[in-house]
């Protein structure tokens, strides 16, 4: 089962047609992917939930930390 396919928000058609959304805590996005997660198993075994969601969210972060030593981008 491709993890992305759950993590993301959605695809640029959908985005497109959606009314804009408030912005949503990091944790949020993290639960609400998770529920989304679960809800489209369709009877698959779980395994591994927690380093599966660590690594999903430790990806980004990576980027992010490499923002911060860009002298441009450090305060944004």
């Amino acid at each position: 089962m491709n993890t992305a396919t759950f993590f993301a928000e959605s695809t640029p058609a959908q985005a497109a047609s959606q009314q804009p959304v408030q912005a949503q805590s990091l944790r949020g996005c993290v639960e609400q992917a998770v529920e989304n997660y679960f809800k489209h198993l369709d009877g698959q075994d779980v395994s591994n939930v927690y380093e599966m969601v660590l690594a999903e969210v430790e990806a980004p972060t990576v980027i992010v930390d490499q923002l911060d030593n860009v002298p441009a981008l450090a305060n944004l």
